[in-house]
């Protein structure tokens, strides 16, 4: 197993800060700003696999896939999935 150097403390900041992604994915939801989902989608794709949060990068895969399809019942479902991925994690 290659050391990728991301200690502990470093994945708990980077769950932290995901908060305030939740909060704009929130409220780009309510205004249908499919493309700051996907953005956000995209960036969360990219960093959650950083740090071998695989999970959540599945996730933000179909959130991506979903913003760019514009469609908002499998975006709620993504968003709602951080959400719980966030709440498991915050503890």
């Amino acid at each position: 197993m290659i050391d990728s150097g991301i200690t502990d403390e470093m994945k708990k900041k980077y769950v932290e800060r995901r908060h305030a992604d939740l909060a704009a994915l929130d409220q780009a939801l309510i205004e249908k700003d499919y493309q700051t989902m996907s953005n956000l989608g995209h960036q969360l794709k990219g960093n959650a696999s950083t740090f071998s949060f695989d999970d959540l990068a599945a996730i933000a895969v179909a959130l991506e896939t979903a913003s760019h399809a514009k469609d908002e019942k499998s975006a709620r479902t993504s968003i709602n999935a951080i959400r719980t991925w966030l709440a498991r994690r915050s503890k």
